[in-house]
């Protein structure tokens, strides 16, 4: 019996439910019997309680391979239900980490680990919980369609590097639960317009701005005591920064490259 190992990529999750489709046409070889083998790697399997596989939205099987006739441009649903708290990167290259599009991560998730998302270059948008209560470092570095992202009440650190390269994010929420951004968080967000840093911020780490070159102002609350070198170096369109009294250091070279100010 012939058959063709197919990864379907991830779309979407749910709450608990981690949605994996591949709903557009797909090229299949004409075995003799014209079957199609589909399994997904054994990574998710700690987390995994069930899963089904619908064929032209007909459920055909549970279980983690499955044999059934198909033609070309057949779609696949496949539905995982799975449990995790720490989300990290096997997870997500389990189920194709290039080709996913859009990503609501279920709200049993309580950390989001270093480089979970990173390099998802098709990552569109994101949902957050306020299970949350971190985000790793490099967690959506170079996600470089991601255009929005909003940071539940629930999370307290954003760490290094953790939407280092997302050129297409024009806007981020960040709340005031959040105590500390971590070093070159949002560096070369080169599409970011403004930002808003909340009053729970004690400093603002090196690099954590640097290379915004579309931001045009930024508010400084008067929590902030320190501002690092090279915080919000090379930011070109920055025009309007407002730099409290509260401020008693500012790092090397933190506007250097902002020939607006």
């Amino acid at each position: 019996m012939g058959g063709k190992i197919v990864k379907i990529p991830v779309h979407q999750t749910s709450g608990d439910v981690l949605t994996v489709e591949a709903k557009s046409s797909m090229t299949i070889r004409k075995f003799k019997e014209k079957l199609i083998r589909l399994r997904w790697d054994d990574e998710l399997a700690p987390s995994l309680t069930s899963a089904k596989v619908f064929v032209d939205d007909q459920e055909v099987n549970d279980g983690n391979t499955v044999m059934h006739a198909v033609t070309q441009d057949t779609k696949v649903l496949v539905v995982f239900t799975c449990r995790v708290t720490e989300l990290a990167r096997e997870h997500i290259d389990a189920v194709g980490r290039h080709s996913l599009k859009r990503a609501v991560i279920p709200n049993s998730v309580t950390s989001i680990e270093e480089s979970a998302f990173n390099g998802c270059s098709s990552l569109i948008s994101v949902t957050i919980p306020d299970s949350v209560t971190s985000i790793g470092q490099y967690a959506f570095a170079w996600c470089s369609s991601l255009m929005s992202v909003t940071i539940p009440d629930s999370v307290t650190s954003i760490g290094n590097y953790a939407f280092d390269g997302c050129s297409s994010l024009t806007s981020v929420t960040i709340p005031d639960s959040v105590t500390s951004i971590g070093k070159s968080a949002f560096s070369a967000c080169s599409s970011l317009t403004s930002v808003t840093i909340p009053d729970s911020v004690t400093s603002i780490e090196k690099n954590a701005f640097g290379r915004c070159t579309s931001l045009a102002s930024v508010t400084i609350p008067e929590s902030v005591t320190s501002i690092d070198g090279y915080a919000f170096h090379g930011c070109k369109s920055l025009t309007s920064v407002t730099i409290p009294k509260s401020v008693i250091s500012i790092g090397d070279f933190a506007f250097h490259g902002c020939p607006a100010l």
